[in-house]
């Protein structure tokens, strides 16, 4: 179960959750609409979809209406309550109202209030009156949707629309399956096909609605058991429904008795379920392993970055101590030196070996200065990346007699520390084996922004080299700059990718988030 099919299942459900009510409150609202007009304008299709006799009623269309409604409502206008409350009154009280019938046998006289009905019609105990199934859903549902207004009934509003799902389906399975007793039973099981379809929608769009509690929560929970759930539900149903259908048909053709049939049936259903199970298992196993390495690699990232943090914070340290102490030392000796070289009467040997002291000194003085600087530059913490590059390049270039220039049309443009830091010392790491391995003549580093990228190319005419050579990888004069390279982008978020042949110079190409937050982003998805 990999990381990206996590999400990806996990975004498919976020949105279904977030249409699936508006999807319920227009089948809520049409569908019992329509069932009124089949009634007012006598369109038998319109109150009876499969013309089996058993209609849906005038009330309970009157009811899916009003729910239907107040699910759009709360799904577009969540703040109008009173109203999605009014609603539920209606629904509840004619659910209600009639469940109270059954119970006690007493005839409130709302069944007929708008129409009347020939006596006996199938499936209705008593004119114009709905089956307990339908009485016992829209009681569920109206009092669902009056709760789901308050933030703390929520979970008794899901609880609610849940069993409302169970019933109605109990009913759908009946109608799919021929099982006539589960929908056709008179006062007991007594639904019409629509009633029960209608209402099996509503119950879904108010389980959605109430998608923070309930069965909802765990589908749309970011988590290992959210994501076993989503994996699992689809093919449960699917199995079931699947295997439903061909044991019937099995059947209905003559192949098996009902004892035979319902033992093929089960060993069916315990290999498909348990083949199932290994699946998940195996990809849960899968996931666990990749969660480990992946924690095994965060946990390195954060090592490495203590380590760089600290060697950058005692390079700080032995750069300014070299500065202050060794470095004064030196210049003083070189001054001290070329004073003594400007004094009158000196014998000529004297005064030859005092010049090349002097020019000794001032070597020593320029690298030690150069030294100073690339271990820590202050300018790259007081103005920034870009003036710290120029710098250093053109010192660099003086130094070792390299032409090397550095481009930046956005030299005001700065990162955060941490990712000037190691695109510092990327950059100093590739000039440091251009002047090591590439015999080149003329180095170019360029630096844009782009988007929320910043992008350096370190271009040189050089020998080049075979990037895929193992040998670059595996020894330590010629490939621990690059590894060292591509594990600092690789630290903040970037990734550092190398063009290169025998004989044809090198291009480097390294890009990293211009944000330390999308750095660390884009470093836990790597990971």
């Amino acid at each position: 179960m990999s990381s990206s099919s996590h999400r990806k299942s996990l975004d498919v459900v976020t949105v279904l959750m977030r249409f699936l009510p508006i999807a319920a409150g227009v089948i809520g609202l049409l569908g019992g609409a329509s069932s009124m007009i089949g009634w007012i304008a006598d369109i038998p299709r319109l109150i009876d979809w499969d013309l089996d006799g058993i209609t849906i009623k005038f009330n309970p269309s009157l009811a899916i209406t009003a729910i239907g409604t107040g699910v759009l409502i709360r799904a577009f206008y969540p703040s109008y309550s009173w109203v999605i409350r009014i609603l539920g009154s209606i629904a509840l009280f004619i659910g209600a109202a009639t469940l109270f019938e059954h119970l006690t046998g007493l005839d409130l006289g709302i069944d007929t209030l708008f129409f009347d009905e020939a006596p006996n019609a199938p499936a209705t105990s008593a004119p114009g009156r709905m089956g307990i199934p339908a009485s016992s859903v829209l009681t569920c549902l109206g009092s669902a949707l009056i709760l789901i207004t308050y933030r703390s009934r929520q979970q008794v509003a899901s609880a609610l629309s849940l069993l409302a799902l169970a019933v109605t389906m109990l009913s759908l399975v009946g109608y799919l399956f021929g099982a006539s007793a589960l929908y056709s039973i008179s006062g007991l099981t007594g639904i019409a096909l629509q009633t029960a379809t209608i209402l099996c929608a509503l119950a879904l769009g108010m389980l959605a609605l109430a998608n923070g509690t309930g069965i909802m929560s765990i589908l749309l929970r970011d988590d290992l058991g959210g994501s076993l759930f989503r994996r699992l539900i689809f093919p449960v149903f699917a199995i079931s429904i699947g295997l439903g259908f061909l044991r019937v048909f099995a059947q209905n053709s003559g192949f098996v008795d009902t004892a035979s049939g319902t033992a093929v049936r089960t060993v069916i259903e315990m290999v498909l379920l348990v083949a199932l199970l290994w699946w998940t298992a195996e990809s849960l196993s899968r996931s666990e392993v990749r969660s480990r390495d992946a924690a095994r690699s965060k946990e390195e990232n954060e090592t490495h970055r203590r380590i760089s943090r600290a060697q950058e914070a005692e390079r700080r340290r032995i750069a300014r101590d070299v500065h202050d102490h060794i470095g004064q030392q030196v210049t003083a000796l070189r001054l001290r030196l070329e004073s003594l070289c400007r004094r009158k009467g000196l014998e000529t040997g004297l005064r030859s070996d005092l010049q090349n002291l002097c020019e000794q000194a001032s070597k020593l003085d320029s690298d030690l200065s150069l030294l100073v600087w690339q271990m820590r530059p202050s300018i790259l913490d007081s103005h920034g990346l870009a003036s710290a590059l120029n710098s250093f390049v053109r010192e660099w270039s003086r130094t070792n007699g390299i032409d090397a220039e550095f481009q930046c049309p956005d030299a005001e443009g700065r990162l955060s520390s941490e990712i000037e830091t190691n695109l510092y010392r990327i950059i100093q790491e590739a000039l440091n084996n251009v002047l090591k391995h590439a015999s080149a003549k003329r180095v170019s580093i360029t630096m844009n922004y782009i988007a929320d990228e910043a992008v350096v190319v370190i271009e040189d005419n050089g020998s080049g080299f075979d990037p895929e050579s193992e040998d670059i990888h595996t020894t330590e004069s010629s490939g621990f700059g690059l590894v060292g390279m591509k594990e600092r982008a690789a630290l903040v978020g970037g990734r550092l990718e190398i063009e290169s042949s025998p004989g044809s110079g090198t291009v480097i190409m390294v890009r990293v988030p211009r944000d330390l937050r999308t750095a660390n982003a884009a470093r836990g998805a790597s990971g």
